[in-house]
């Protein structure tokens, strides 16, 4: 049915002498309610099979582009037929739907969406009185009734320096009590372990301390303490700070006033933080202690050596882990979805700036606004021993895949072009992802594939061998709860 058998149903429905029983807005419903049935049908038979290939974002495009169009003629055409000032017909681009509705919001971006849409995803600034995407942008929370964005934070705000956030000017502080930890702007002593060391017991570890190339790697464990925060925390600070200040258990302003707090660890390589650094940490089964996983607004923070990149190779980081493709795997290895405090930008390219101010400012999936560091910022926090060593596993074999070329273009930096390098490059050292893959089945399909099934059966036999170890850990990841 097109439009124009629409509107002339419409017109004798408005004019028949039963008409009385039917509102205006009801007649307006009735409209769109016949035309919107079909449009996607219609689009999916335009474009055949070939529409099922298309990514959500791209058919979500084509039927808002439709939408936009149908609602485009339906005001046109119900001109003169209905006169309603107070009712409007518009689409949606958040629930991608055509409203009818005496009230629709237009957000920052000039998007038109519904006062339910609005509910459910954006907020307004108090300061500036745009509307804003919560997903595009950190949401400041004063208290019920004030929400401020980056740029009016940034103008109209002061960072605080006993929680380690931003307020708006007109809000206070409230000072709570915090001796027990470090302040959020301490530093942790840099080490660089991996050198020759003694650590917790273990004397003479040969490890080369080449600070230019040599990837090392610091911690940020987001925690919440299950019961008294200052004897947890002066537990973790004598088993690591024996000789040394190795960490920091440190004031976060995103964590609970209470019993939250950050543990930070000094710079390790790869190898010393799988190997030595947390072993007498896990032997003390932390999760009795402190929550991670599911304590509040707990994330894990992984920073890594940013000399030991070229300038095109971090590059290809940011489009790697801001590529739409790749997000899906990012978030399942994670354990969540990106949020205000670690965002994914579509519109990543090559030549993107990485370094970012104002309202890009450092919640970004991967952050590059530290001096010396790279800082991944996705993954949930996590004290389960193999989904902790999960995450480190990941970060580096993604570094080292990265560092395997010198390309200055964004070309085959896919999902499945690092999984070709990682497999090929297989080795026990990443058995914690591989375990994670193997469980998702990733990679079944290579067996049936006979160039490939040699890599596969060797891929296999690691994690195989793994599970016969350490049956222990990997029934300790099974168990529902918190951890």
């Amino acid at each position: 049915m097109n439009i124009r058998n629409i509107i002339e149903r419409l017109q004798k429905i408005y004019l028949d002498e039963h008409s009385e029983a039917y509102t205006k807005c009801d007649l307006m419903e009735h409209i769109l309610r016949c035309y919107e049935k079909s449009i996607t049908e219609r689009i999916e038979k335009k474009f055949d099979n070939d529409f099922f290939s298309y990514s959500q974002h791209d058919k979500n495009l084509i039927l808002l582009k439709k939408l936009n169009s149908v609602v485009k003629i339906i005001n046109q055409r119900i001109e003169g037929i209905i006169d309603e000032p107070n009712i409007n017909i518009f689409v949606c681009n958040e629930n991608i739907e055509i409203c009818v509705d005496d009230y629709f919001i237009t957000t920052d971006m000039g998007k038109t969406i519904s006062q339910s849409a609005y509910e459910d995803n954006y907020f307004t600034c108090t300061q500036c009185e745009n509307v804003f995407h919560n997903d595009e942008q950190r949401t400041f929370y004063e208290n019920e009734h004030d929400y401020y964005c980056n740029d009016c934070i940034s103008n109209h705000g002061f960072y605080c320096d006993n929680c380690d956030d931003h307020h708006h000017e007109d809000y206070t502080c409230d000072e709570r009590g915090q001796d027990d930890l470090d302040a959020f702007d301490a530093k942790v002593d840099l080490h660089f372990l991996g050198k020759i060391e003694t650590f917790m017991g273990v004397d003479n570890i040969p490890f080369l301390r080449k600070t230019n190339n040599v990837l090392f790697y610091g911690y940020e464990v987001e925690l919440h303490a299950r019961d008294d925060r200052a004897e947890v925390v002066e537990i973790f600070r004598n088993l690591f700070n024996k000789d040394n200040e190795l960490i920091l258990c440190k004031r976060d302003g995103s964590l609970d006033d209470d019993y939250g707090f950050e543990l930070v660890s000094t710079n390790c390589t790869f190898e010393y933080h799988k190997n030595y650094f947390w072993n007498e940490f896990f032997k003390l089964k932390p999760n009795t202690m402190v929550k991670a996983y599911h304590g509040k607004s707990c994330g894990i923070h992984i920073h890594f050596s940013r000399e030991a990149f070229t300038d095109n190779q971090l590059r290809r980081l940011n489009c790697f882990y801001h590529n739409p493709q790749n997000r899906s795997l990012i978030e399942e290895l994670a354990g969540r979805e990106a949020n205000g405090y670690c965002l994914f930008h579509s519109y990543i390219e090559f030549n993107s700036p990485i370094k970012t101010y104002g309202a890009e400012n450092k919640y970004r999936v991967i952050n590059f606004n530290n001096t010396d560091t790279v800082e991944i910022r996705i993954f949930r926090s996590n004290i389960k021993q193999i989904s902790f060593f999960r995450y480190l596993e990941f970060v580096h074999s993604v570094n080292l895949w990265i560092r395997s070329n010198q390309k200055n273009n964004s070309d085959n930096l896919h999902h499945n072009d690092y999984f070709d390098w990682l497999l090929k490059n297989v080795h026990k050292d990443y058995v914690n992802l591989l375990i994670f893959l193997d469980d998702k089945g990733y990679f079944e399909h290579l067996k049936y594939i006979e160039e490939w099934k040699p890599i596969f059966l060797n891929f296999k036999n690691i994690v195989h061998d793994f599970r016969i170890d350490n049956s222990e850990l990997i029934n300790q990841e099974q168990v529902e709860g918190d951890n």
